[in-house]
């Protein structure tokens, strides 16, 4: 039995962002735009998770035209993906396909490859392992100018490991998802703030990228998120709470509300059963993902817009005029529990 040598580990909410002198203007005069790889820059670095719930069409879209990209799950046979994969593209939406690295993984991003895409996500619970390094090598070994996203990982060790695969962008996230059940049933995670601050020192220090995956409520955790370091941030259920986002809107107590499960929930394990006939899962097995309702916060370039606006302040805040200078520049504060109460608004009650 051991200890980590970290006094602490820290979410979002435990730490702020220290304001700065700026010579900054406008939030408007920033920057924050970032090469997803050498030929696709997104304006805005947000991503959606590949999920079932999260993922369609039009919300692939709305998010590309808004500066952002969408993923493409798995969960379905390669040739439904393939042939998503294909129509977003003849419509010049540029999407990530994803696999994962068992079973039909090697067909999958063949296929996919074939396609036309030039990135492509090894998507797995636990990636650092050995099975999952020899995919990515061995992918790597046939494919080296197509640009590899692998997770989730939560540690140094995992990111230089991963590294030396040849992973392009490192995928952070042990737990942290809204629809993660991995924490509890398992007691194994890692505090996201402090994963993605570990992950991306080793990162960088190879020249590669990351996407925080999980964790984010909030604009502010945008921010927060960037600043300690990520690249790009993952988000599922924000998405999922969108008007674009798949499955019917349902009204409770005058509000819009929509599904929203884990990708190892019970549900979502049924659900890809159905749509792929070579997925042998059992829906009972391994359940680290639950299901729920999620509260509709309108349309993807509104949810786009509020997150982007946070991040171009928070970079005014500091003075900084793009990502490196904010990476550069920001100044983390841990604070108490007892500051939450003094975030956001507090002491009214509900203008009716």
């Amino acid at each position: 039995m051991t200890f980590d040598s970290h006094a602490e580990y820290y979410t979002y909410d435990d730490v702020l962002i220290k304001p700065k002198k700026s010579g900054v203007l406008s939030r408007k005069d920033v920057d924050t735009s970032t090469y997803l790889t050498l030929s696709i820059k997104l304006k805005v670095p947000l991503v959606t998770a590949n999920m079932d719930t999260v993922f369609s069409e039009e919300l692939a879209e709305s998010l590309f035209k808004s500066g952002g990209m969408a993923t493409l799950h798995q969960f379905m046979s390669i040739e439904e993906e393939v042939k998503l994969f294909k129509k977003l593209k003849n419509k010049k939406i540029m999407v990530i396909p994803s696999t994962g690295v068992t079973k039909d993984y090697k067909q999958r991003y063949e296929a996919l490859v074939k396609a036309g895409t030039s990135v492509i996500m090894f998507d797995t619970p636990h990636a650092h392992t050995t099975f999952t390094i020899d995919v990515i090598k061995e992918f790597k070994r046939k494919y080296p100018k197509v640009t590899v996203i692998c997770g989730n990982i939560g540690s140094a060790d995992a990111a230089r490991d991963l590294c030396e695969a040849g992973v392009d962008i490192l995928k952070v996230g042990i737990g942290p998802g809204a629809g993660c059940l991995t924490r509890v049933k398992t007691g194994v995670g890692v505090p996201q703030f402090t994963a993605v601050l570990d992950v991306s020192k080793v990162a960088h220090e190879y020249g590669k990228k990351v996407m925080a995956d999980g964790g984010a409520k909030h604009p502010a955790d945008f921010a927060k998120a960037l600043g300690a370091g990520a690249d790009f941030l993952m988000m599922g259920r924000v998405f999922a709470s969108t008007h674009e986002a798949p499955g019917e809107e349902k009204v409770i107590d005058g509000k819009l509300y929509k599904i929203y499960r884990g990708s190892s929930s019970m549900e979502a394990k049924m659900e890809r059963s159905k749509k792929d006939g070579k997925y042998k899962g059992k829906h009972n097995e391994f359940v680290e993902g639950g299901s729920g309702l999620t509260e509709v916060l309108g349309s993807v370039a509104d949810v786009v817009s509020d997150f982007h606006d946070g991040l171009r302040s928070a970079f005014s805040y500091v003075g900084a005029n793009n990502l490196k200078e904010f990476q550069e520049r920001v100044e983390f504060i841990k604070i108490s529990p007892t500051v939450l109460n003094e975030n956001g608004l507090h002491g009214m009650i509900k203008n009716v």
